[in-house]
Parts: C-alpha cells; structure tokens; sequence
C-alpha cells in the first residue's frame, strides 16, 4: 500500500485481495486481532505493526455504496465470489472495529496535503472541465480571424 503524489496527479496503491470463501474473511479478521495482541510490544512511530489493520480500513474507506465495489473490483483491488452488497457489508463491518494504523494515519494525511495544496491545478481543471463546449467554440474562430 502507497500513495505517489506525481506533478499533475496521485496514486493510491493498493495490493490485490483475494476472499474466495468465508475462510479468507475469517483469517484477515484472525490477522487484524494478531496485530492488536502484539500491539503492547514498543515500537517505533513509523511503524506500529498495524499493517493488515491499516490495509482493510483504507479498503473500508474507499466503500460506501455498491458502486464503490464494482469500481474496486473493476480495477482489480478486489477478487472474490461475494456478491457486491456482501463485500460492502463485510468491510463496512471491518472498518468499525479496526484500529487505523501508521500506514492508514500516513496514507490520509498525504491525501489531504494533495488536495488542500492543489486549488490552482484544481480550479483551472474545473474552468475547463465546465467551460469546454465554450472553449471548442471560441478557438476555430480564433484561428480564422488571424489567418485573414
């Protein structure tokens, strides 16, 4: 799991998970309580062994409708047979009672530096986005009025 901040953009990337049966859902639950158990361990502030925890809360995060799923699947952060109301349900439920680890704390602090730094990049973005069929029309005429 990372997050690349890029001149004109960023990257949240996530490793692929796979829950073929209920067995994987069980052993990433088991995995999460593990990390809590050794969590009495000290250890340092870049790395508090909260990974698995980190990993599913950023998945829970990104889902909150059915939608959402679809999108993860389509990019292939998620496999599994689940249906996609199921999956939502299973994370929904994954993103209660995880504690938000390091990796998670870091992962969301980059996102929001990205955009609370960007409102320029932001802002001439949205006058094109919103003023393109203006734009396409200006621009030819623009072109013929110089050429004569």
């Amino acid at each position: 799991m990372s997050y690349k901040k890029t001149l004109l953009s960023s990257e949240l990337s996530l490793s692929p998970l796979l829950l073929n049966v209920d067995v994987m859902t069980c052993w990433l639950v088991n995995m999460a309580a593990l990390e809590s158990a050794k969590a009495t361990t000290p250890m340092s502030f870049d790395a508090d062994g909260y990974v698995v925890s980190s990993y599913l809360s950023i998945l829970a995060m990104l889902m909150d409708r059915e939608e959402d799923v679809r999108e993860l699947r389509r990019r292939g952060a998620i496999t599994n047979i689940f249906s996609d109301e199921q999956t939502l349900a299973i994370f929904k439920c994954f993103g209660l009672h995880l504690r938000m680890g390091y990796n998670y704390m870091d992962i969301l602090q980059a996102m929001d530096h990205y955009m609370r730094h960007r409102p320029l990049r932001i802002a001439i973005y949205k006058f094109f986005f919103y003023n393109n069929k203006t734009i396409a029309a200006v621009l030819p005429s623009l072109g013929l009025s110089s050429a004569s």
